[in-house]
């Protein structure tokens, strides 16, 4: 009876420890921009497709406030696109690294709920890019998604 007993908290150690073990990052909210040193090609296609899905506005719904605007998500992607110039201009990342970390400001301005412009989603969605950039090639992988993002959303019919 003492064995199984042993047995069966051990068993039970075992889990309480997976509990306490760091999630994977994508789990944590951080974005794997990279697989094996290559751009994970699914920020491109089934993940951009899957964001602009949920950011696209319900049709039922359009002047809903939880609706991403196609103005706001031009304004954001243009943000990024001007950064991306900055950065070609000053070759240094760590000169452009507040500007991108100020999209988070950004977006939390822009959610506000005595405001709102654009959905919940779609903030939740920068913080965890932005949270995940540490470096240029980061940042241009981040740029491209938001591209395959933007292009999946005019292709829902935005206007």
């Amino acid at each position: 009876m003492g064995n199984l007993q042993d047995e069966i908290k051990k068993k039970i150690l075992k889990e309480e420890q997976k509990l306490d073990e760091p999630k994977n990052k994508e789990e944590q909210g951080v974005i794997q921009f990279y697989k094996d040193g290559v751009l994970n090609s699914d920020l491109v296609s089934s993940n951009a497709k899957e964001w602009a899905d949920k950011f696209y506005p319900n049709p039922d719904k359009k002047s809903d406030k939880r609706n991403l605007t196609s103005a706001q998500i031009r304004k954001f992607y243009g943000e990024v696109l001007s950064i991306e110039e900055k950065l070609k201009t000053l070759k240094d990342f760590n000169l452009v690294k507040p500007q991108i970390l100020m999209l988070k400001s950004k977006a939390a301005y822009a959610a506000n709920p005595n405001n709102r412009k654009i959905p919940d989603s779609f903030r939740d969605w920068i913080f965890d890019m932005v949270d995940s950039i540490k470096d240029e090639k980061d940042f241009k992988a981040f740029k491209l998604t938001f591209e395959a993002i933007v292009g999946y959303f005019y292709g829902k019919g935005a206007k």
